[in-house]
């Protein structure tokens, strides 16, 4: 048998010494790596493992140390386990263990609480869990061929048992089995793995390490550059193929982007939802490609059959775009731009703001622009006649507070610049 002081102080403390050396490697390490949560966790579990060594010793003072040390031990290895499985709702699960985990703190100090009552209470919370998150574990094991992961999943399958053997022990006064001991025993060995595999005592190996990541890191910003460039042009090909069929709004699709985007950054939208404003503003006409000629370059009125042809292009646009998963977000605003605010227009007919505000938003700068260009039908409007008209309109056609924003902010008097200078500030 392990002599009684030797179990108590001795080797807890050997064992909490080592958990102190691996938790101060991982703070250093997280100068050097691109990815901390794995060394945070890791730092988290050395610490909760040091003070789960002295377990049988301070067990029998109170309880309550056991089992908050518990808590902590677990939430961090399942928080391990939650990051490492790459999972829809991983986030979900983390804010809920988290959350479990800070509330059966204060449980521990309820009046009448009971090692035993607590016991089925961390069960239940806790025990379901960490049988989950060990399946993870193992199925990232399965699939990855890691064997850092299979370790921590074996670590786990032990933590639970201990676990449950710590509380049977002493809630039925079993013979002393220093589970504690052997599970720090175990995570030492599984931690001392990382040290080794991950290269923490090699400080030429962090420097390499630190470059590999740093040349993945270069690579894959230039990959993505290189996809937001083909999906740029992609959009500037298809804007020029809209003007080929309809030459009279040559320039048309940019001067709304122009507009669009300065309305955009006048409501606060962010640079995401600003881009896909550009891309929507870019595009909002694609559905005319489908459009005959005949009907597009007429020179007379309309009749109401062609007018009807004319009123499918938002429909078509969507059609168009929808299989591209990256266009997405602007088919709403494609789809909806010819909506009117008093629920008039089509072709759902929205009103208010049940429109998408980059909808209303590129409404009023393709009305504009509409009326200040020359069209087979008419000459362009002045500057004062067009921005009257916007102004009757307003709560009838179009957003009054767009309405508002485009005038007073003088968006209307703004320099537009030509596709190909368009393409230069994008690479630049």
């Amino acid at each position: 048998m392990i002599s009684e002081p030797f179990c108590g102080l001795i080797f807890p403390t050997i064992i909490s010494t080592v958990c102190a050396i691996i938790a101060i490697l991982s703070l250093m390490r997280l100068r050097t790596i691109k990815n901390k949560h794995e060394n945070i966790v890791v730092f988290c579990l050395c610490v909760s493992v040091g003070l789960w060594s002295f377990n049988d010793h301070f067990y029998r003072l109170s309880w309550i140390y056991g089992k908050a040390v518990a808590v902590f031990l677990f939430a961090s290895i399942l928080t391990y386990a939650y990051l490492v499985g790459n999972f829809r709702y991983r986030k979900a699960y983390i804010a809920l263990l988290l959350v479990s985990c800070l509330s059966l703190m204060p449980v521990m100090f309820l009046p009448g609480m009971t090692l035993q009552k607590f016991s089925i209470v961390f069960s239940i919370v806790l025990y379901s869990q960490a049988i989950f998150a060990n399946i993870l574990l193992y199925l990232y094991y399965k699939k990855h061929k890691t064997a850092l992961h299979l370790l921590f999943s074996v670590f786990g399958s032990f933590m639970i048992a201990a676990g449950f053997c710590d509380t049977m022990k002493i809630m039925n006064h079993w013979p002393i089995v220093h589970t504690s001991l052997f599970g720090s025993t175990a995570f030492i060995f599984t931690a001392g793995y990382i040290v080794i595999e991950r290269g923490y005592l090699n400080t030429k190996g962090w420097a390499d390490y630190a470059l590999e990541l740093r040349h993945k890191e270069t690579l894959l910003n230039e990959k993505y550059l290189l996809l937001k460039k083909s999906n740029f042009n992609t959009i500037i090909i298809l804007t020029q193929t809209i003007e080929a069929k309809d030459p009279y709004t040559r320039g048309h699709c940019l001067r709304v982007r122009d507009f669009s985007k300065m309305m955009g950054e006048a409501f606060g939208l962010d640079s995401e939802r600003l881009l896909f404003l550009e891309y929507g503003a870019i595009l909002h006409d694609i559905g005319k490609i489908l459009i005959p000629g005949r009907i597009l370059n007429k020179n007379g009125k309309l009749t109401d059959d062609e007018f009807a042809v004319i009123k499918n292009h938002p429909e078509i646009g969507v059609n168009i775009l929808a299989n591209v998963d990256y266009f997405s977000p602007i088919i709403p605003m494609i789809r909806h731009h010819h909506e009117w605010y008093n629920g008039g227009g089509y072709p759902d007919r929205l009103s208010g703001e049940a429109i998408p505000l980059e909808a209303r938003i590129m409404a009023v700068a393709d009305t504009y622009d509409a009326m200040t260009s020359d069209r087979p039908y008419r000459k362009a409007m002045s500057r004062d006649r067009a921005l009257e008209i916007i102004r009757e309109v307003a709560g009838v056609q179009l957003d009054p507070e767009v309405v508002r924003v485009f005038i007073n902010e003088k968006i209307y008097t703004i320099h537009h610049s030509s596709s190909e200078k368009l393409m230069l500030n994008f690479n630049a």
